[in-house]
């Protein structure tokens, strides 16, 4: 068995991801939910892309510091296994 997400629009089913695993003619149910689909769900995942590697453009140029991403305080001194130690 396996679940899919998707839309329907003017009576035709969009379904979001691939069936890939179903070889041959396999029987389907259909559930219609009676909810609206929001523009997110709408978009296709070539566009998502699209804009998430025009984000990371833009973000090129930003120089990162270790002060911009604080440690979190164990109250002791972290390990490094690099520095060798005891076996």
């Amino acid at each position: 068995m396996q679940a899919v997400e998707g839309y329907v629009e003017n009576g035709q089913v969009f379904i979001s991801g691939v069936l890939d695993r179903l070889q041959g003619r396999r029987r389907v149910i259909v559930t219609i939910l009676d909810e609206p689909v929001s523009e997110f769900q709408k978009s296709n995942k070539s566009e998502l892309l699209s804009q998430f590697n025009s984000m990371v453009e833009k973000s090129n140029h930003i120089e990162l510091k270790l002060e911009d991403f604080p440690r979190f305080d164990f109250g002791r001194a972290p390990i490094s296994f690099e520095e060798g130690g005891e076996n």
